[in-house]
């Protein structure tokens, strides 16, 4: 939906807008005639990341992460069953060659503590993976 919301009012950062929008269909719902200059400048270069990502997302292997969360916290995994407010999943090329993680933290309210570990799927064991944080979180 728009940002702000227009029944919550809350804002979601671009960021955190593109991630969700690359694992579907990119779609932003965003009018860009109201976007300040640095918006569009992110925003350009979000579209050109979609572009290097999209054949792994678009044609790659879905696998959900679950069990990717705070210890403690409810149990929940990336269809949004369960009450956590973490989600993972990605995205692996059908050689298994290059992947695509994404983890969401939709709500920072548990201070001093810190989400488990990502524990990946689909990959090969004897590789070696680069790893490169495209949409770092400020």
């Amino acid at each position: 939906s728009g940002c702000p919301n227009h029944q919550t009012h809350r804002t979601v950062l671009m960021k955190t807008r593109f991630i969700i929008s690359l694992c579907g269909t990119f779609g932003l719902e965003l009018d860009v005639t109201k976007l300040s200059k640095e918006c569009m400048s992110e925003l350009r270069e979000l579209v050109e990341l979609r572009k290097e990502l999209c054949p792994v997302t678009l044609h790659g292997r879905f696998l959900r992460l679950p069990g990717f969360g705070y210890p403690g916290a409810a149990y929940g995994n990336s269809a949004s069953i369960g009450e956590s407010n973490v989600y993972s999943w990605m995205f692996v090329t059908l050689d298994s060659k290059r992947a695509i993680v994404v983890a969401i933290v939709c709500h920072r309210d548990t201070a001093g503590k810190f989400p488990s570990r990502l524990k990946l799927r689909g990959l090969l064991p004897e590789a070696c993976y680069r790893v490169q944080e495209h949409v770092p979180t400020p």
